[in-house]
Formats: structure tokens, sequence, C-alpha cells
């Protein structure tokens, strides 16, 4: 048997849509849905012969395989059935390789051949990290399209949280259908703004407010410099600092 490694196919698959969206703005909460649209032709359930890892390592345009911010996995879709999936978060190493960065709460499909999901999690992602899903073996499908220009990989055993990097037991060619949600901090651009607004702005942004300086005094208390430039893609979980005027007497 060679590194190809092909997943029972067991039947048809409907469909339905979902739009790829990157929300920007410089004081609303901003996310970025990246993997599978959910939307290919030709979906079609394979079961997991074994416990395994799988994800998409590459989609074509428009569709992102890999996640473009840093941030966190808020929710997440898959077309399969039985269970249970966990959903897996997947850090690019050295030579090919990945490794465990994180799970959530594995669940079950809501009916085979739908849509399941959108799942809530809460997993920090970064740049360049891949999402994937852990099947539990021959009970449990992931649907796959025949998609041109798309390659999953397949890695048995699954991939486990703290271990070392490990190369994938197969490389297919095809789309799996596995979707995540993350959101990500904007920075809003705050000089000039009064603590209290430039907190709220942080707020509306998901952005999470770091170490607050007092600066020189102005005669009304106002943001004199920030950490990050206005306009800038950070995690939701990176400090954002503040330096604010003191008010003269």
């Amino acid at each position: 048997m060679t590194g190809r490694v092909i997943r029972r196919i067991s039947g048809g698959v409907g469909l339905t849509a979902y739009m790829l969206a990157l929300l920007a703005g410089s004081a609303a909460a901003n996310t970025v849905t990246f993997g599978s649209s959910l939307t290919a032709p030709g979906f079609a359930p394979r079961a997991f012969s074994a416990p395994a890892t799988v994800t998409n390592s590459v989609l074509p345009a428009p569709e992102i395989a890999a996640s473009p911010v840093d941030g966190t996995v808020i929710s997440w879709r898959f077309i399969g059935s039985g269970g249970p999936l966990t959903p897996r978060v997947l850090h690019p190493g050295p030579n090919a390789s990945y490794s465990a960065a994180g799970t959530g709460a594995p669940q079950n499909a809501t009916s085979p051949g739908v849509i399941s999901g959108p799942f809530s999690a809460s997993l920090p992602i970064k740049k360049g990290d891949l999402f994937g899903l852990d099947g539990a073996g021959s009970s449990t499908t992931l649907s796959v399209a025949p998609t041109a220009g798309a390659t999953n990989l397949y890695f048995q055993p699954p991939l486990v949280d703290g271990a070392g990097g490990d190369t994938p037991f197969g490389t297919n060619p095809g789309e799996d259908a596995i979707g995540a949600t993350v959101r990500y901090c904007q920075v809003p651009k705050m000089k000039g703004l009064t603590g209290k607004a430039a907190r709220q702005a942080l707020n509306a942004a998901d952005c999470t407010l770091g170490h607050v300086a007092r600066g020189k005094k102005k005669p009304v208390k106002s943001v004199l410099k920030q950490g990050f430039k206005a306009g800038t893609s950070i995690s939701d979980t990176q400090p954002v600092d503040l330096t604010i005027s003191k008010k003269k007497n």
C-alpha cells in the first residue's frame, strides 16, 4: 500500500451554501472563515478505516486552507455522519511535519449528508496553522469532494497534543468538508480618544487591553500612544498597551 489513503465512499450528500467572509473595521468585531466552504460539487462521505486526523492543506481560491490571522477559533462545521469528530489545530513544522496545537470538544454529526454545526469553540490559532478533525473510526464519516487543486492530509494514528511533529500518513487529492471561523483583533485608532472611549473601541473590536501607562499632562486625558498601529491584525488575546495623558490641575 502506498502513502495514498482512501476513506470508504458510502453514499450521497446534500449541499448547503456558506460564505467565506472577512469582516474588517476599526471598531467592530472581526472574524474570518477559512477551510472548506462546504459548497463544492460532488461531496461524498468516506469512512475512517481507523482513528485518524484529517485536514485540508491546499484549497483553490477563493477558499483558504490555513488561517490567515492569529486569533481564536470560535466555531467550526463539517459534513459527515456518526462521530465523534474532534476539532484540532495543526501547526506546521520542519520537513513537512505538523504538530497538534490544541483540541476542542468532540461532536457527532447532526444528520448524514448535511452541514453539522456551527459548533462553538475556543481554540487559539496562529497564522498559517491548519484546522482539522480527529475521526473515531469506521462508524464515522467525513465528506470529501473531488475539487481540482485541493489536497488533504491524513495522519494515522491521530496527532496528540504535546507530542512532537509528525508527517502525514497519506496525502490525497480532494477537499475535506471542514470549515472554521476565527475571531481576531483589528486594532482601532485610539490616539486622541479618552481612556473610556479607547477601552470601548478595543472591546468592540474584540481586542484585549494591555498595560496602561501614564504620559505627560494635557488639558484632557487622552490616548497619546497605542501599542499597535491602527489597522494591524493581531490575535484577539494579544494585549494592546496604551499610554494615556494625565490631566492638568
